[in-house]
C-alpha cells in the first residue's frame, strides 16, 4: 500500500504546483465542480482516498502523521455532505487573494513531497 501514499503525494505536488503557478483558474475549476447536478457525490472521493491512506499508513515511517491526513480528508468528506450548496460557495477559500493561494499551495506542494519520502 506504499504504492497509494505516493500517487496521493503525486496529486499533491501537482495541486500545489498549480496553485502557485495557475491560482484563478484552480479557483474557477473548483467552484465549476460544485456547480454540478450531484454536488454531493463528491464527498466520497476525501472520504475513500483518506480511508485508504488511513489503511496504508502502517507503510510507512510517518504512521501518524498519514493516518492524521487520512482523518483530515475523511472529515473533509463529511463537511461536503453536510454543508449545504450555498454555504459551500460561500467558503472563504474562493476569495483568497494570488499570494495566499501561492502560499496554500507551497504547503501544499511540502505535504506531497513528505507524503513520497515516507512512503519510500
Amino acid at each position: 500500500m506504499g504504492w497509494f501514499i505516493v500517487i496521493v503525494g503525486v496529486f499533491l505536488m501537482v495541486m500545489g504546483a498549480a496553485l502557485i503557478l495557475i491560482p484563478h483558474k484552480v479557483l474557477h475549476l473548483s467552484q465549476k465542480m460544485l456547480a454540478i447536478k450531484n454536488f454531493k457525490r463528491l464527498g466520497w472521493i476525501p472520504i475513500i482516498v483518506g480511508f485508504l491512506l488511513c489503511i496504508s499508513a502502517n507503510f510507512s515511517y510517518l504512521a501518524v502523521t498519514i493516518f492524521l491526513i487520512g482523518l483530515l480528508l475523511i472529515a473533509k468528506g463529511a463537511y461536503i455532505f453536510v454543508t449545504p450548496l450555498d454555504k459551500l460557495k460561500k467558503l472563504k477559500i474562493f476569495s483568497l487573494s494570488d499570494k495566499m493561494c501561492r502560499i496554500i499551495g507551497i504547503v501544499i506542494l511540502i505535504v506531497g513531497m513528505v507524503l513520497i519520502n515516507a512512503a519510500m
